[in-house]
């Protein structure tokens, strides 16, 4: 198995970083708002992230996932903001 060294290995683990807090991010907004156009948003995000973890497995990287619930709610926010 070909290795990353460790400059590729930690922009493989910010890139997933990223993808699950934007996912998480945009999930928590259409709770808040309950906003249909954002649900391809989080598709989206979710194709990034199985690409990602394709990734991971390849080169034998241990995906993380430091955002299970942390995502900031907007319930202070309207409609027309969200959008």
């Amino acid at each position: 198995m070909q290795k990353l060294d460790p400059v590729e290995t930690q922009a493989l683990l910010n890139g997933m970083d990223d993808e699950y807090k934007t996912r998480l991010t945009w999930e928590q907004v259409i709770r808040d708002f309950g906003a249909p156009p954002f649900i391809n948003i989080v598709k989206t995000e979710q194709r990034h992230i199985e690409s990602l973890l394709g990734l991971c497995a390849k080169y034998g990287v241990p995906p993380p996932n430091r955002w299970p619930g942390g995502a900031p709610r907007y319930a202070s926010m309207n409609m027309n903001v969200a959008c």
